[in-house]
């Protein structure tokens, strides 16, 4: 596709633009407002929500939606309507409620307090007004700017799948799809889940990969780039290097360690858990190799890949957070045991698990590069295992 013809598409017209130059301006005026009465220095911070907004409204606006079947229309919208579901969930919109989260036992007098709907109006404009819903089973904080950049976010998913159905595999298009798709749960973990939505303590590069995600998410899901005769290629590519991130995160990592076991002498855990990252770089090197080589098929080679992606993401969080393997096999013995209430405290017991792991992505570079990498190369590389694996049981 000519990217020079897409641009001249996508340009304004006069109308247009004078539609959007007011728009745009009145988002400035409110944006001052806000700083003026409320005493507040004016940074990036208070322009994200505005770049969600317009290019949510933006894409929407030039999007029309082909002619489909009414099963088509039913199927695309059961998808879009789940992935907005899991959108909302991992940006904060809905989550579980109190009666979930330990020490969340509420006395009558308390719950009445506790319990129900607020309208949050001391917010920036654009984060606010936000509604809040707090009970038992669910509680819920929708800010504007991800209500409309999710809602954004489906109804384009929804347009890909009926355009896809009409002249291409649904499987090689949805699949170019979920690389989009993905992007925002990251980003919406990174930024801390429904934190984010009802307070101003927020982490700037957080918000900023939050926006630079939801725009790549947005343009890909407008533009479609890829033909079905090439998707599935891009996307192995993709995942392969997605893998290579990790592992030489992981090698580098254990490298590392050993050099601080050796100059300094660190502990039997330090040692420990950096030959266990050696171990897995090894394993990915391998795999690579073996598929790069042809020693090892593509099918078995996308199939082993995604495993060891998988498997590392898995292990992270179940390591610093679940806790299952350690209680259930002997990790002390190779000094791999790990103390969470010494790490977390009893302060995040009434956090949910979302909460816990966004905290130990923000508190670790490293590992947010590495879990994303890791998550999105499963959602690639598994997706055309899938649909290889499906080629050939047809």
């Amino acid at each position: 596709m000519d990217i020079y013809a897409v641009a001249s598409r996508a340009a304004p017209s006069p109308f247009a633009g004078l539609v959007w130059g007011t728009v745009i301006a009145f988002q400035l005026l409110l944006v001052v407002s806000y700083a003026v009465i409320a005493d507040a220095q004016l940074g990036l911070f208070h322009l994200y929500p505005f770049v969600w907004i317009n290019l949510a409204v933006w894409a929407v606006w030039r999007t029309t939606p082909p002619r489909a079947s009414r099963r088509t229309k039913t199927i695309a919208g059961i998808l879009s309507g789940a992935y907005f579901l899991v959108l909302a969930y991992f940006g904060g919109l809905i989550q579980e409620g109190h009666a979930y989260h330990a020490h969340h036992e509420f006395t009558p007098e308390q719950a009445e307090f506790v319990y129900g709907a607020d309208l949050v109006l001391h917010l920036p404009p654009g984060y606010g007004p936000a509604l809040t819903y707090s009970s038992a089973t669910i509680t819920s904080a929708l800010s504007p700017y991800l209500l409309v950049g999710f809602l954004a976010l489906t109804y384009l998913l929804y347009v890909t799948i009926l355009d896809a159905s009409s002249d291409a595999s649904l499987g090689l298009v949805g699949l170019f799809s979920c690389v989009g798709c993905s992007f925002p749960l990251i980003a919406a973990l990174v930024s801390g889940g429904a934190t984010t939505a009802v307070t101003s303590m927020i982490y700037a590069q957080a918000y900023a990969l939050s926006t630079v995600a939801f725009a790549a998410t947005l343009l890909f899901l407008t533009w479609r780039p890829f033909e079905a005769a090439n998707v599935r290629q891009t996307l192995v590519r993709v995942g392969v290097g997605l893998v290579g991130v990790t592992a030489l995160v992981h090698l580098a990592l254990g490298l590392s360690g050993l050099l601080g076991a050796v100059v300094d002498g660190l502990t039997q855990a330090t040692l420990a858990r950096s030959i266990a990252y050696l171990l897995f770089a090894a394993f990915v090197g391998g795999a690579l190799t073996s598929y790069h080589t042809g020693r090892m098929s593509r099918l078995y080679g996308l199939t082993i890949l995604t495993a060891l992606a998988a498997v590392a993401f898995v292990l992270y969080f179940e390591w610093h957070l679940v806790g299952t393997l350690e209680s259930a096999l002997p990790l002390e013995v190779v000094g791999l045991e790990h103390d969470q209430a010494h790490e977390h405290g009893d302060s995040h017991d009434h956090d949910s698990v979302l909460v816990q792991a966004s905290e130990h992505l923000r508190a670790d570079p490293a590992a947010m590069v590495a879990k994303s990498a890791e998550f999105m190369a499963v959602i690639v590389l598994g997706s055309v295992a899938v649909q290889e694996w499906v080629d050939r049981l047809a």
